[in-house]
């Protein structure tokens, strides 16, 4: 009995011991992965905090109004005046069309030296329809800003807490608290990625976090800067490949594969960008210049062509690649991990077989793949095309900048990933195949 139970023994601990063994090898490269990763990765942000820009000055000399400025972050506790007052036509005749509006707020103040006092904002709404505004809830939480001088403002409306309004309701942007939202979403994909995926889930955020950082830790203020925006655009892209894929599958033949693939097919994709747009005549502004619905991308055009500093086709060109890499990179490593299983799973390897495989499960691919790009950038158009298709004839819609790039951006990632499949299915042939197997399909003996 004895001599049957040491064998056994023998056999769990040489098995025990076998799987030690690899768990340590499996976790060594792992470190090392992350910490090559995350090493270059803090001298590639403590570069980008040494990159000196200017933010506001162009704003400022076109448009005469700071950017930045003082917010009171306030929590609405009640509605306490309404005022609405009617203009008048061209024959001097009021009427109901063009309305300004005057709400005034009771609020307790939320942060700052004032913290906990109450005050009154206001709301000054103008133009034709500003009636239609939602209206802030009681409870609300939003930034209002200073206003310099409330009698000036208020000189031509009559209401009982005109001496005691200090704050201003914008109604933009700028002013509403989405933080909490932002925050809530934030948590739920973080606690889903993780409980889904444990430690893939890890690594992706991981890597998702990393990405992002790069874009605004050292890409914006290099382009703000006046650096080569192209340049940098590329520099980014292989950064947020390599970082990614070697995050997610460590050095391993599979992310090489993957990692190669990927950057193939974001160049094929600068390049046809590149000349798409100087062939289109793309200036960057969302759309032609004077037109009386592009005032706002138009702005942001004049603004950076003011200080001389950003190219604006760059950041078409930029936006282009960011926005193929994620769908390109997907194809490579599921291609890349697809046909590692069917070359380890198959006896009969070659050339032609990986090949053939990787094509096949590229089409597959290929299909979804297209569909979410070109929805996607098309999803980014739908104000506009909602509006062109209410005022414009076809013809004209497929003229305008901003439908134009939305189409050619989704066929350039679409040609993109056409380009990705087989150029990761023949590296994945030459380097998953030994070389004696390239050309000569082994024989299947019973």
């Amino acid at each position: 009995e004895r001599l049957s139970i040491t064998p056994m023994k023998t056999i769990l601990s040489k098995i025990k011991t076998s799987i030690k063994n690899s768990i340590k090898e499996l976790t060594l490269k792992r470190v090392i992965s992350y910490v090559a990763v995350l090493l270059f990765s803090i001298f590639f942000f403590w570069y980008g905090t040494t990159i000196e820009y200017t933010t506001n000055v162009g704003q400022q000399e076109l448009h005469h109004a700071p950017l930045e400025k003082k917010y009171v972050k306030v929590k609405v506790i009640d509605l306490v005046d309404d005022v609405i007052k009617y203009g008048t036509d061209a024959e001097g005749n009021q009427t109901e069309e063009i309305k300004e509006r005057i709400m005034v707020y009771k609020c307790k103040i939320l942060d700052g030296e004032n913290e906990g006092n109450e005050t009154y904002a206001i709301q000054r709404l103008t133009g034709i329809g500003c009636v239609t505004i939602k209206e802030l809830t009681n409870g609300s939480k939003i930034y209002t800003v200073l206003i310099p001088s409330p009698e000036e403002l208020l000189k031509n409306y009559d209401t009982e807490y005109k001496s005691q309004i200090s704050l201003l309701f914008t109604s933009s942007d700028y002013t509403v608290d989405r933080n909490p939202t932002i925050i809530t979403l934030v948590l739920i994909f973080v606690l889903m990625l993780l409980s889904f995926s444990r430690i893939k889930g890890f690594h992706t955020l991981l890597s998702l976090v990393l990405a992002l950082a790069s874009v605004f830790v050292v890409y914006i203020p290099a382009v703000l800067s006046g650096a080569n925006i192209y340049l940098w655009t590329v520099i980014i892209c292989l950064y947020a490949t390599i970082e990614s894929l070697i995050l997610l599958e460590g050095l391993t033949k599979k992310s090489f594969v993957a990692i190669i693939g990927c950057i193939s097919g974001v160049a094929v994709c600068g390049i046809i960008c590149y000349i798409a747009n100087n062939a289109m005549n793309i200036v960057g502004a969302g759309d032609e210049l004077g037109s009386e619905e592009g005032w706002i991308t138009n702005t942001y055009w004049e603004t950076f062509n003011h200080t001389k500093t950003i190219d604006i086709r760059g950041v078409v060109f930029s936006g282009v690649l960011f926005g193929a890499l994620g769908a390109i990179m997907d194809v490579s490593m599921s291609l890349a991990s697809s046909l590692l299983e069917v070359y380890n799973n198959s006896s009969n390897h070659s050339l032609a077989n990986t090949l053939k495989s990787g094509f096949n499960i590229g089409r597959d691919m290929l299909g979804t793949m297209s569909n979410t790009l070109v929805l996607a950038y098309l999803s980014t158009s739908l104000s506009l095309m909602l509006y062109y298709v209410s005022h414009y004839y076809p013809d004209v819609i497929m003229r305008t900048e901003a439908i134009s790039l939305a189409l050619s951006q989704a066929l350039i990632g679409c040609i993109g990933i056409l380009v990705t499949i087989p150029l990761t299915s023949v590296i994945c042939g030459l380097l998953y195949n030994k070389k004696e197997e390239w050309f000569k399909q082994k024989e299947i003996t019973e």
